[in-house]
């Protein structure tokens, strides 16, 4: 079974009002890395096609000028989001968030981790990466979306699927159906499903290490394997 989640939005537990991100990197000092060019092109560019053909390759790049600062008022927390969005890094995580990934096998083959520095702040934090599955491997027939205006659709192939999501943008995926062959994975990115999904074995265990800003989607996507 897989929950997905999210992070908070709330002043009272990421500290700013802004409702979206706690640290930012400065493109100033991003523009110091000799390679800015290459990070330019491949983590700050929203070409998603050009990010699945390339993803692989990605933890291969070197950042050599990574700091992040956090926004007046910011609090810090085991899950953090962060401007600018670098494609694929989903959030910026503690190490009490690593210590527990590392406690599962066959997890290190979907993601990566990048160490940063944040600005006035000891503590190590990651920047951490997982590998999307494109939407063209959902078995859309076995799948069920939803639009507000119309309810539950039936979407039946991937080009049905490019059609819908051209004339509606705001399609909500209710229930993604994967092959078997990613079912051994503890986290999964899906293309088109804004939200990670997690394995219940993990999200156990990150709950029972009082992982904050970790928040769990009661009424998320259904994943499920066939």
């Amino acid at each position: 079974m897989y929950n997905q989640i999210t992070t908070s939005a709330e002043p009272s537990v990421i500290g700013v009002n802004n409702g979206v991100y706690q640290l930012e990197f400065k493109g100033k000092e991003l523009k110091k890395n000799t390679n800015y060019k290459a990070i330019s092109e491949i983590l700050l560019n929203f070409d998603i096609n050009d990010f699945l053909k390339s993803q692989d390759s990605i933890k291969g790049i070197e950042i050599s000028t990574l700091k992040a600062h956090l926004l007046k008022k910011a609090k810090l927390t085991d899950i953090m989001t962060f401007s600018p969005y670098f494609l694929g890094y989903k959030y910026i995580v503690s190490q009490r968030v690593v210590d527990c990934l590392r406690k599962f096998e066959n997890i290190e083959e979907s993601y990566h981790l990048r160490e940063i520095k944040i600005d006035g702040i000891k503590d190590k934090y990651y920047l951490f990466f997982i590998n999307m599955i494109p939407s063209r491997e959902i078995n859309f027939s076995k799948s069920s979306f939803y639009i507000e205006d119309k309810g539950h659709i039936q979407i039946n192939t991937y080009e049905e699927y490019l059609e819908q999501i051209e004339k509606t943008p705001f399609l909500e995926e209710k229930k993604i159906v994967l092959s078997k062959k990613y079912s051994k994975r503890k986290i999964i990115s899906v293309q088109g499903a804004v939200d990670l999904f997690l394995s219940n074995d993990l999200l156990t265990a990150l709950t029972e290490h009082n992982t904050s800003n970790l928040i769990v989607r009661n009424k998320g996507c259904e994943l499920i394997f066939d």
